[in-house]
């Protein structure tokens, strides 16, 4: 489904990851989302970020991937290059090495 999509439009409040995010950039699929929480740091410069309460602003966005090809093309390749920073195996390490050096 991401693949065939405009957009992932991601306007959560609250998110503790923002793994949706990741799952759509891996895709291939731009997103736009929540200007809020963790989401940005997620989607660093590879997502149009929005503020929830900005309904016209989503409408904005979202139709300029419509339109915007090139915009369109450059989340899309954007998206992938940072999706690749995140893998379950590299924060399962990061988690382990920070409960093996709590004492320190």
């Amino acid at each position: 489904l991401f693949s065939f999509a405009i957009c992932l439009a991601f306007p959560s409040l609250n998110e503790g990851f923002g793994l949706p995010i990741l799952e759509a950039l891996v895709h291939g699929c731009p997103v736009v989302a929540s200007n809020r929480s963790s989401l940005p740091e997620v989607g660093g410069d590879s997502v149009i970020y929005v503020s929830p309460y900005e309904s016209s602003q989503w409408v904005e966005e979202i139709e300029s991937l419509l339109h915007n090809h090139n915009l369109r093309r450059t989340l899309i390749d954007g998206g992938r290059a940072r999706a690749k920073l995140f893998s379950w195996k590299r924060s399962a390490e990061v988690y382990i090495n920070l409960m093996l050096n709590m004492n320190e």
